[in-house]
């Protein structure tokens, strides 16, 4: 259908998704006039409709021109079809994500379902109308339909983004929902040519449009890999299942399970033969196809991302291209200075320290030689006591028996590492500390550079595999694993654990909560880690922050794993508060769910020994002043009764009653009777 001059007009809602930057192109190709409908934004939103302008440098419009609308406001849908006056109208507005839809139900239903009742309803009113059929409407069912301009956070580009980010180094693994799901998967510029098609038909229909044929997620995946010449060999069952390189056995791919959707359809597949029959559609792009174009788009896009950040790193360092000398003039340098051999205030000015529980502080100032000479306010001679590493600063530290001496040769070398070299002599931190947590909050990780040395020995048998004694593990043999699976892998949260639990050993709580602390940063809901951390407050003896913790992991817990320990924590918690009732509780469920559990029984023996009512000498005096307050008020009002009673007798006058004969005859009547009755 055209207009009176002969002129084809098309109206897109939806123009910047994937189908209508497809459509947009398709229909300006046949000739046609677009105008599409774009929602108000602090920024465009046109990058897949970017090279349709005729300007694209300033936005200027050719045969496409974009108008401002919402699915959600009728006005603004009568303007601009009053205005355009098209001749075919292709509503492709919506809130597509299904994961989406369940957070923003009534918003997706607003747009999807109400907003295409006003849209009909605008072209009512505007009289858009067929005379033979009155209003010409479609509905076009169509199933997944991918292609590069799909939106990211689809599993499909999701899959080959993250693919290419594994192969480029910039991400480790793939987290999955469900792999098998099996999808009828088709490819957006087939799916919009039956979108034209529909409206080129003499009469109105609805149509399904499909290839006919499925594909599993896992399919998807293991195709998907094949392109960057990897193949993968799944191990495992349900949530524990993962996906391995067969020729490394490092994990790509894992499944997480808040990616499950609430209701899950197994299998969609659909059939098209009626599209077929009537207007001869079919698919012309395979499924390898397409996935082979999405692969190369994220590949390149990854090389080009990898490629500007090498840029940014070269253009951007911290060297400076002049300087002030001691005559305060401008100086120009061409090779980098270092700032200790420089300027040696500043090194003393940069690596201020505070020591012990803050109330003093130091300078520190390094020589040529590496040697350390320490400025400080109560001593002004060179100080030459051992001093010990932090996991970010060079520290002081008091009252510790047990320790890492440095000798001097390691403490006056500079320590570097790379992932080629042994690396012994290297402190196993966790890095450098994050800025925040959410549970920086709570006292007892504030004040953490405050807390004493008290080793947990029994910490290592975490590290053991089938049980043991904490004797039987070596502490030296541990820290060297540690070390170098932080060198293999050096951003992982279960590393950071280990690190933290290690340090617990060693009875560092400083250096402990600092890797807890990383691995929150990195998974705030973790709850192993907020169990750990519960530990060592605990331990510390912040009772309430080990309590809000402990509760807090307990929350966190997967269905699928034992909470003994978060339990057997509460319990330790509430028996060092003095609340035996409610660790008696915690500690019956920890053996409820671990029956040998033998920290649990003990403690639960110890807590059941003890008075089933003990009352505290406090609350004995309270009750005791109570009791005799309650007494002298009683004793008062008696005394002051007895006193107002007497009064009242001295002031009373008797009252002189008068004779009444009818009163005595009445009297003696009565008596008489009575007596006869006797």
């Amino acid at each position: 259908m055209a207009t009176s001059d002969g002129r084809r007009v098309a109206l897109i809602t939806g123009i910047t998704g994937q189908d209508g930057s497809y459509l947009a192109e398709f229909l300006l190709e046949k000739g046609y006039d677009v105008h599409g409908i774009i929602r108000r934004a602090s920024s465009f939103n046109t990058g897949r409709i970017q090279h349709l302008y005729e300007d694209p440098k300033c936005h200027r419009q050719g045969k496409m021109k974009l108008h401002y609308g919402d699915m959600t406001d009728s006005s603004s849908l009568i303007k601009v079809i009053s205005a355009v006056q098209p001749t075919e109208i292709y509503n492709l507005a919506a809130q597509s994500h299904v994961m989406v839809s369940f957070e923003v139900s009534e918003y997706t239903a607003e747009v999807d379902a109400v907003g295409t009742v006003r849209l009909l309803d605008a072209i009512r009113t505007c009289g858009l109308e067929k005379e033979a059929y009155n209003m010409f409407a479609c509905n076009g069912i169509l199933f997944n339909h991918e292609s590069p301009r799909r939106g990211e956070n689809f599993v499909t580009r999701k899959v080959t983004r993250s693919i290419a980010k594994i192969q480029l180094g910039l991400q480790d693994v793939l987290e999955l929902g469900n792999l098998d799901a099996k999808r009828d998967w088709g490819h957006a510029k087939d799916y919009v040519e039956a979108m034209w098609l529909m409206l080129q038909q003499t009469q109105p229909d609805d149509y399904v449009i499909a290839t006919g044929e499925t594909h599993s997620v896992r399919e998807f995946v293991e195709t998907a890999f094949q392109y960057i010449g990897r193949t993968i060999k799944w191990e495992g069952k349900g949530i524990n299942e993962t996906g391995q390189d067969a020729q490394t056995g490092q994990v790509l791919v894992r499944i997480n399970p808040k990616f499950f959707r609430p209701t899950e359809v197994d299998i969609l597949l659909g059939d098209a033969s009626k599209a077929r029959n009537k207007f001869g559609w079919k698919p012309t792009i395979t499924f390898e196809e397409g996935l082979r174009g999405r692969m190369r788009l994220s590949w390149v896009k990854g090389r080009y991302a990898l490629c500007l950040l090498i840029l940014q790193i070269k253009l951007t360092n911290s060297r400076t291209s002049w300087r002030l000398n001691a005559a305060d003039k401008v100086v120009k340098t061409t090779d980098y200075v270092s700032p200790i051999e420089d300027d040696p205030i500043f090194d003393i000015l940069a690596n201020g320290i505070i020591i012990s529980n803050g109330q003093s502080w130091s300078r520190t100032a390094t020589l040529e030689k590496h040697e350390k000479v320490l400025y400080c306010q109560e001593c002004k001679a060179f100080a030459s006591q051992e001093r010990r590493l932090s996991s970010f600063v060079l520290k002081d530290t008091k009252n510790i028996n047990e320790s890492f001496p440095l000798s001097s040769q390691v403490s006056n070398e500079l320590v570097t590492c790379t992932s080629g070299q042994q690396c012994d002599n290297i402190i196993l931190d966790c890095g450098k500390p994050v800025n925040f947590t959410y549970y920086d909050n709570l006292i007892g990780v504030a004040n953490r550079n405050k807390h004493p040395l008290v080793p947990e020995p029994n910490v290592a048998l975490m590290f053991k595999k089938n049980g043991g004694k904490t004797i039987d593990v070596d502490i030296d043999l541990l820290e060297k694993r540690l070390k170098k699976a932080k060198r293999e892998k050096p951003k992982s949260v279960q590393l950071y654990n280990q690190i933290g639990n290690f340090w617990r050993i060693k009875g560092d709580a400083q250096r402990s909560i600092e890797c807890f602390r990383r691995a929150l940063a990195v998974s705030p809901h973790n709850a192993e880690v907020l169990l750990n951390l519960a530990r060592v407050l605990l331990v510390q003896h912040y009772l309430d922050d080990a309590t809000y913790l402990a509760r807090r992991s307990l929350e966190l817990q997967p269905p699928d794993r034992n909470a003994w320990e978060q339990y057997l924590t509460l319990g330790q918690i509430f028996k060092a508060y003095g609340h035996f009732q409610e660790a008696a509780v915690h500690l019956r469920h920890a053996l409820e769910l671990k029956p040998d559990l033998s920290d649990a029984a003990d403690a639960l023996k110890e807590v059941e020994s003890l008075p089933a009512a003990s009352i505290h000498i406090y609350t004995l005096l309270i009750i005791i002043c109570l009791v005799l307050g309650v007494l002298l008020v009683v004793l008062s009002s008696v005394e002051c009764d007895e006193d107002s009673t007497l009064v009242s007798g001295q002031l009373q006058r008797p009252v002189q009653r008068h004779f009444s004969r009818a009163m005595a005859m009445r009297s003696l009547r009565l008596n008489v009777a009575r007596n006869k009755r006797c």
